[in-house]
């Protein structure tokens, strides 16, 4: 039989997402594959890889007899539809490129941190913390930083909780074509280790807290491989093509927030046809809404986060006890 070699390259989540894929085609052939990634720290402990090729500093799988699966390659539909990754499940996404879906059980997202680490000596972290990740990233799925500011605010006024951000600013990211990084809120009474952080520590970190508040970025299926109380926050994607499985449903220990709209344009197909009703061959143009509001009424208030949130970490026990004077 002919070894394998799996090629996945992206966004970080969008390759996380590819880790039931890869680990179900090792299964189903009983081999190791090797890999081609340009995020080769995913699946730096991942037991179904036999060995990484690190496509950022131009490495290939140029080993003879090797059968190829590579998800990049975007095939269209017979229809002319361009496989469309606003309203397909990501994990689903890459793996219809082989023939196949997976089942809820089978959607577990992997990643496989040190057992042994150590956190960078500044960093000493509290018992009881909550993680938010103020992500900059296409506005429609972008938390606005008056929002995170004033839900920090509430935080910090009613509760004993601390606030760890997480976060990494990436420079001209090549799969989108623009940078992406996180809110400034260090001023803010906040334990800010955004960029300070590799993948084990930041999975421990996550994998720790009391809940994890993000929009619909690379810190959603990343914390989708912890046991976390995961906060999605309402946005133009509906949330059954990002949130991630974890013990075959994506409601365990999961919560999404919406806003006013739930319509999410973004997963309409009606916006991806012509005038004549044919399906288009292109991306979404992601950033904007589609319904041609003025603001993303899809996100929601912080009132209602901060409401949701006590909700979810039993809020009794970290509320803080007022003082009454006579």
């Amino acid at each position: 039989m002919k070894e394998k070699c799996f090629i996945i390259n992206g966004c970080f989540g969008d390759v996380l997402y590819a880790t039931p894929v890869l680990k179900h085609l090792s299964i189903k052939y009983n081999q190791k594959f090797y890999l081609e990634t340009d995020k080769p720290s995913i699946f730096k402990n991942n037991p179904y890889v036999k060995k990484i090729f690190d496509t950022s500093k131009e490495e290939k799988c140029n080993l003879d007899n090797v059968e190829f699966f590579n998800c990049n390659n975007y095939k269209e539909s017979p229809y002319g539809g361009r496989y469309l990754i606003r309203t397909m499940f990501m994990v689903d996404f890459w793996s219809t490129k082989f023939g196949f879906t997976l089942t809820p059980e089978q959607k577990t997202l992997e990643y496989y941190p040190d057992k042994e680490f150590n956190y960078p000596e500044s960093i000493s972290l509290p018992k009881n913390y909550i993680v938010i990740s103020p992500s900059i990233t296409d506005s429609c799925r972008t938390w606005e930083e008056a929002k995170w500011e004033n839900l920090i605010h509430q935080i910090k006024s009613q509760t004993d909780l601390d606030i760890v951000i997480t976060g990494k600013t990436i420079h001209q990211d090549k799969h989108s074509n623009y940078t992406k990084s996180t809110w400034n809120l260090s001023k803010l009474d906040v334990i800010d280790l955004t960029d300070k952080l590799n993948l084990t520590c930041l999975w421990n970190v996550v994998n720790n807290s009391k809940a994890f508040i993000t929009h619909n970025a690379g810190g959603l299926p990343f914390a989708g491989t912890t046991d976390t109380n995961i906060i999605l926050l309402g946005g133009a994607i509906h949330p059954h093509y990002r949130l991630p499985y974890r013990k075959g449903s994506q409601s365990y220990k999961q919560t999404y927030i919406s806003g006013d709209c739930k319509i999410h344009c973004q997963s309409d197909i009606k916006y991806n046809v012509n005038d004549k009703g044919d399906l288009l061959k292109s991306w979404w143009i992601g950033g904007h809404c589609f319904e041609r509001k003025e603001t993303f009424e899809c996100h929601p208030s912080p009132d209602k986060v901060f409401k949701i949130l006590m909700e979810i970490i039993n809020y009794k026990k970290f509320y803080k006890q007022v003082k009454r004077v006579g």
